[in-house]
């Protein structure tokens, strides 16, 4: 139930966008805070958000306990993930391989998960600091947070994008995306880079921001390809479109 209450305020955001004049001008409990803090200190604001996003994942991990997995995806995941933590890429196909065959995991020519490496290497992580994959997930939940908040601050006045973060980051934690080992914070965190980089980009090109765009496409490259192939292209007709607008392409063209 209170993760539809997070859903709603979530939902808010968007929706009151659009009259945020009318909003500065109202005296709302808060509101000033938020616009002081997220103007004055927007690293603080991405810093907090990581690590309220782990805190708050862990916290709930904690209080549940470890979770089991239950689904071939995240029994493949794991062994992505223990294959990694052991200083391999892939592992020697068993001579007997015919009898262990299973969902989503490649027996031959190697034995290896079959899905692209993104969360394996997140669980890989987990295993290799705390001897726990889940862990891992905890790590990337809070990375997705410190990145919405990131991407929040290009596009957001800063008492939104502040409130957003917010909102985002405890979503995030409460979702089952902590509480499984197929994951998929691992993606929202490098679409969030992504589209935080291109309005950036759209503004002012430097190359903190194209680093970060390039960072953003190899997290989405090795985590959901399919899906990440699409939002790399509207990303790509956004960024034309605004160069062509502000005349940098013609300036380079000349």
């Amino acid at each position: 139930m209170l993760l539809k209450y997070f859903d709603i305020a979530a939902t808010a955001v968007a929706l009151f966008t659009p009259r945020m004049r009318f909003i500065r001008q109202t005296s709302l409990p808060g509101w000033s805070i938020l616009a002081k803090w997220g103007a004055a200190y927007p690293k603080s604001v991405v810093v907090v958000c990581g690590l309220l996003g782990f805190s708050l994942s862990g916290a709930l991990g904690w209080m549940k306990g470890i979770p089991v997995p239950e689904v071939h995806d995240e029994f493949c995941y794991l062994l992505a993930g223990d294959t990694f933590a052991h200083g391999r890429l892939t592992n020697p196909a068993h001579p007997c391989w015919e009898h262990f065959e299973a969902l989503h995991m490649l027996q031959q020519p190697t034995y290896m998960a079959k899905y692209p490496p993104g969360q394996g290497i997140a669980l890989a992580i987990g295993q290799w600091l705390a001897n726990e994959p889940i862990v891992g997930v905890w790590l990337s939940i809070g990375l997705a947070s410190a990145a919405i908040a990131w991407m929040l601050q290009a596009w957001l006045p800063p008492p939104w994008a502040v409130l957003g973060a917010l909102c985002a980051t405890m979503r995030l934690a409460g979702c089952s995306w902590s509480n499984n080992y197929w994951g998929g914070a691992v993606a929202a965190a490098g679409g969030a880079l992504l589209l935080g980089a291109v309005r950036r980009l759209a503004d002012r090109p430097d190359w903190r921001s194209a680093t970060i765009l390039g960072i953003g496409l190899g997290i989405l490259a090795n985590s959901r390809p399919f899906e990440g192939a699409v939002i790399s292209l509207l990303s790509a007709v956004i960024l034309l479109v605004a160069w062509r607008r502000s005349g940098l392409i013609r300036y380079v063209s000349t």
